[in-house]
């Protein structure tokens, strides 16, 4: 049977009640419309009932007669939607008519069968009535009825069992005309369509034998993409794109290939979500939206079919593709009446007779909400199997002996399980096939074999076995085998307990993560990985997986060695240590881990020189306390790192000056608010003062350095303020962080000795105030700034920031009776009076600022914990 051209079709509503009649004017402008197409057919539906006129008038007019005086009419009913059509196949409703019948018309033939009807050359007549509708169309003169033996298709077998419909099938392909219909609708209307239904109802089916070949006779090419990975580059592979921009490549194939358009169906969406990370869904969204959106793609079509608990998942298109849900179109099991129209349809094409009985039985049985196209094309599959060959009938005697429906259905898989090679080994084999979630995955005969630990030979059997068996199935596109339909899913999901899906879910899932990683670079998230995790005593990943999950789990913070004891393990590590470039946590968990091994001389100097960048005292307390030459060396590493001439200054012994005297202090007042005052006057007058030798940080302690002692300080600023000022802490916590590192805050004379040097410099820089040499109120900035962002301010020893960004706590009281804390170096939000070196601020020492930092010192080079 072709399908109807909706995309073809011209509408009009012809309204024939019993009392009334269509004027003169109406069937002048009817005829007119029927001849401006070509004296195509037209169908009238009424409740259900089909059929299709010749382009007429006159024909439409003496045929509705007889159908006001049918029973449906009498009812109430009354001619409704009139539709143009090329076609004119038709399919009637009722199954009473037990013969068939040819009616001679002078405009051509016409059929009348029980749900099935011919297409021939000619314009011509279609119909499935009762046995008194055929007897009044005897009553029209130029009509007459003869029997007529039914067309015979080629077919071994007329039903589908488990597989969908395809375009090879359109002749087989019953009952879902209106959905086709209405799917087309929506697909012309929007160019997209969203086709949704429950698992096992024909979605796939519906666009193989219906939309394909409709949009083919449009000259359209027809392709289904199965989203195992990212879709975009599956269809690129599929029609042989050129690399480039994908948009760009479409218009050239277009062109190149003279097509009308293209249709593309994203098959069983739901792997999309499955499959594919969610930033690799984000970027399909965002380049299949502008695509939509291209003017040159406008007789490009795209169509989503999943299972209906999936469809939520489609809000995540939103933004890239507004209103994609409103062009949806949910498909539903079939009614009793298209129920019966697939199994009598394709059972008369193929020269087989069923009988009225077992229709009706095979209905009732498995009409529940409808009726489950898997269930019924089992059944019809295996009652054809069993009929009488001579006669070729379809008993409801050999439906019992069978069974009914729940025998057929089950006793179908056990039969083909129990005679396998290896019932134990094609049950693993079907479970591989399924997800945590109950639904299919398509899976490769390599991993079947990895998983199973089969030899190639003994998988190619079992395969080849429920590949006959029409169980599985191979995609035709891909090196990918899966189960031939979800029916299957419910019966086989029982063999398994929930450990198990976890299992197979895992292996589906880490394939799924090292092929992103490998094309895009992408880690999985942390959620994936903690699943992972708990499946690790039963994975068995190979090298390349094993290197993702030892980067994930670095990374993430879980242990790396439930992935180690593999062969070198080590060579792993270090390969990890030289690539990652995060803010050293990774890094460290990797020195940690890479410690105990009996690395050489060379291996070693590259986690000695790693330790120099990334290491800090947690990770020595990790090394454990022994005193032996390796630890030593990465202890002098940390130490170097925190107390080496790139992080520390020293400050000579010496004398130095120390304060402000009058006359600076008056003018420094004259440039502030008066409550401010009292600020500069506490500062001590000049006079010199002597300290012994000690090492300044050169900078404030960064935020990134704050967060290696307190790691959920990481989620405390973003990213590009990483080597900002850490600010918002107490006294205590700074006086924590130095103990940590064996370091000490410094006291009021050691913070200004280091910025003003022996001479008592006024700024940092010298005596005289220049605004760009500091992160001062003066200019725009308002906001911290990165360390070392002024090098023209440093100070006499080489310290960054002494004036302006942050006030730095000191040990030194406000007084001496006082609460108070002395803070020093003014801040981004203060003027030049309080940016002298001399300058001091009072703060309570539990008081959380958010323009006060901090810098450390240190009485000697080495580290002032033993312990370390």
């Amino acid at each position: 049977m072709t399908p109807l051209r909706s995309r073809s079709r011209l509408r009009t509503i012809l309204s024939l009640g019993r009392s009334g009649g269509v004027s003169e004017e109406e069937k002048s402008a009817f005829a007119a419309a029927i001849e401006s197409q070509g004296g195509w057919l037209f169908r009238v539906e009424i409740e259900g009932v089909w059929a299709s006129f010749p382009g007429h008038f006159e024909a439409l007019m003496a045929t509705s007669e007889i159908l006001h005086r049918h029973p449906y009419a009498r009812a109430g009913l009354h001619l409704g939607d009139v539709t143009f059509t090329e076609d004119g196949d038709l399919l009637g409703h009722t199954l009473s008519v037990a013969k068939r019948l040819e009616v001679k018309c002078p405009e051509g033939s016409a059929f009348l069968s029980q749900a099935v009807v011919d297409r021939i050359d000619q314009p011509c007549y279609f119909a499935a009535f009762s046995d008194s509708f055929a007897a009044e169309l005897k009553g029209l003169g130029e009509y007459q009825a003869v029997q007529l033996a039914p067309t015979i298709l080629e077919r071994e077998r007329p039903f589908k069992f488990l597989d969908s419909y395809s375009e090879d099938d359109t002749e087989l392909f019953f009952g879902r005309e209106k959905e086709l219909a209405d799917c087309s609708d929506v697909l012309e209307q929007s160019r997209r369509l969203v086709l949704y239904g429950t698992s096992g109802v024909g979605k796939s089916s519906l666009l193989g034998a219906g939309l394909y070949p409709l949009y083919q006779d449009d000259g359209y090419e027809t392709h289904t993409i199965r989203c195992l990975s990212d879709p975009l580059r599956m269809l690129s592979e599929k029609l042989e794109l050129p690399k480039g921009e994908l948009a760009e490549c479409l218009v050239d194939y277009l062109h190149q290939n003279g097509v009308e358009g293209l249709l593309f169906c994203f098959d069983q969406f739901e792997e999309f979500f499955l499959r594919v990370p969610f930033h690799e869904r984000a970027a399909f969204w965002s380049t299949l939206g502008e695509m939509m959106d291209d003017v040159r793609l406008g007789n490009v079509r795209w169509v989503f079919s999943l299972r209906e608990d999936f469809l939520a998942e489609l809000g995540e298109a939103e933004d890239d593709i507004p209103g994609l849900l409103d062009c949806h179109y949910r498909l539903t099991p079939l009614t009793s009446r298209q129920a019966e129209l697939c199994i009598i349809g394709p059972a008369q094409r193929c020269g087989r007779w069923v009988e009225t009985e077992l229709v009706e039985a095979i209905v009732t049985d498995l009409f529940h909400e409808g009726v489950n196209p898997p269930e019924l094309q089992i059944v019809l599959d295996r009652l054809d199997q069993t009929r009488d060959k001579k006669t070729s009938w379809l008993t409801l005697d050999s439906y019992r002996r069978l069974g009914g429906f729940q025998e057929i259905l089950v006793d179908y898989l056990y039969e083909v399980i129990e005679r396998s090679k290896d019932s134990k080994l094609s049950r693993e084999i079907l479970l591989l096939m399924m997800t945590e979630q109950g639904t299919k995955q398509a899976i490769s005969r390599a991993q079947i074999q990895k998983e199973l630990d089969l030899d190639k030979p003994l998988v190619d059997i079992l395969l080849s076995e429920l590949i006959e068996a029409r169980l599985v199935r191979s995609l035709s596109d891909s090196e990918l085998i899966e189960m031939s339909h979800e029916y299957l899913i419910e019966e086989i999901q029982s063999w398994a307990d929930e450990a198990e899906l976890a299992f197979r879910y895992a292996n589906l899932a880490l394939e799924s993560e090292v092929d992103s990683w490998q094309r895009m670079g992408s880690l999985m998230d942390e959620g994936r990985l903690q699943f992972l995790v708990g499946q690790s005593e039963r994975l068995r990943p190979d090298r390349v997986e094993r290197t993702l999950l030892l980067r994930a789990s670095v990374i993430y913070g879980f242990s790396p060695k439930v992935w180690l004891g593999g062969e070198k393990d080590e060579e792993l590590l270090l390969a990890l240590l030289d690539e990652l470039s995060d803010n050293g946590v990774a890094q460290r968990r990797l020195i940690a881990e890479l410690f105990p091994y009996n690395l050489g001389e060379e291996a070693f100097e590259r986690v000695r020189q790693a330790t120099l960048r990334w290491g800090n005292p947690t990770l020595l307390k990790q090394l454990g306390s022994t005193r032996d030459k390796r630890r030593e060396a990465l202890r002098a590493a940390v130490s170097e790192r925190f107390l080496g001439s790139e992080r520390m200054a020293k400050i000579a012994a010496g004398p130095f000056v120390f304060g402000s005297d009058e006359n600076n202090k008056l003018r420094r007042k004259a440039g502030l608010h008066r409550y401010l005052h009292n600020k500069i006057e506490s500062e001590p007058n000049l006079t010199v003062c002597e300290l012994e030798d000690f090492w300044m940080d050169l900078c404030p302690v960064t935020n990134a350095e704050y967060a290696e002692f307190m790691p959920s300080h990481f989620e405390r600023f973003p990213d590009h303020e990483a080597d900002h000022p850490v600010v918002s802490l107490t006294l205590f916590e700074a006086e924590s962080y130095a103990g940590w590192l064996g370091k000490e805050l410094p006291s009021e004379q050691e913070w200004e000795k280091a910025a003003r040097g022996p001479d008592g410099l006024l700024y940092p820089w010298g005596n005289d105030y220049h605004a760009r040499h500091l992160n001062s109120g003066e200019d725009s900035f308002k906001q911290t700034t990165p360390v070392r962002a002024f090098p023209s301010g440093r100070s006499v020893y080489g310290c960054w920031d002494m004036a302006g960004n942050v006030w730095e706590w000191t040990t030194s009281k406000w007084s001496e009776s006082g609460p108070f804390i002395v803070q020093k170096g003014g801040s981004t939000v203060c003027s030049w009076p309080q940016l002298q070196c001399s300058s001091r601020m009072d703060a309570f020492p539990d008081f959380v600022l958010r323009w006060t930092g901090f810098r450390l010192k240190s009485d000697s080079p080495g580290y002032g914990v033993g312990d370390l």
